[in-house]
């Protein structure tokens, strides 16, 4: 009978369950659950059930110019996860039920990277934006250079891990 705010987190990780069923990770946020949050979880483009190719760190098309118009500027070339991430926060608010027009995102570490460019997405609904410790530049600052040293083991006991999932859609890995 009340609207509510909706709370979204992208991730190339698997946001399974998919369907009504809710993620374990959702009683770490246990405050917003019982306010009555409305979660959404989305695999990012090319991952698990998203269509496309993922693409580490897209970073922002400058081909992109007008992010706020209302009218279509993408293409197959002009993508990336600011124009993507302005589609489903506008298609969240107008198909969700009981949702009172305000978006937040919130991500840690690659989620915090998407979070980043949720912002850069400029949807009028989105009201907070969370990066926590987000990936931004995998040369400093991250775990695959530590100040400029490539770091082998951690890169290639990782990365390895994003890879070829587009075939893998609909497979929930154990964990």
């Amino acid at each position: 009978s009340q609207a509510h705010p909706i709370l979204m987190n992208r991730t190339p990780y698997n946001c399974a369950p998919y369907g009504d069923q809710m993620s374990l990770g959702i009683y770490s946020k246990i405050h917003f659950f019982e306010n009555n949050y409305i979660f959404v979880y989305q695999d990012v483009r090319g991952r698990f059930h998203s269509e496309g190719e993922f693409v580490q760190v897209r970073p922002l098309n400058k081909n992109i110019t007008d992010r706020t118009s209302k009218k279509a500027l993408k293409d197959k070339v002009n993508i990336d996860e600011a124009t993507d991430t302005y589609d489903t926060v506008d298609w969240l608010v107008k198909n969700v039920a009981n949702n009172n027009g305000n978006v937040g995102t919130w991500g840690i570490s690659y989620d915090g990277f998407y979070a980043t460019m949720t912002a850069s997405s400029a949807h009028p609904a989105l009201k907070a934006v969370s990066p926590q410790a987000p990936v931004t530049d995998w040369f400093r600052g991250d775990d695959r250079h530590h100040n400029g040293a490539f770091t082998f083991l951690q890169t290639t006991n990782f990365l390895p891990s994003l890879e070829g999932e587009k075939q893998g859609r609909g497979v929930t890995p154990d964990i």
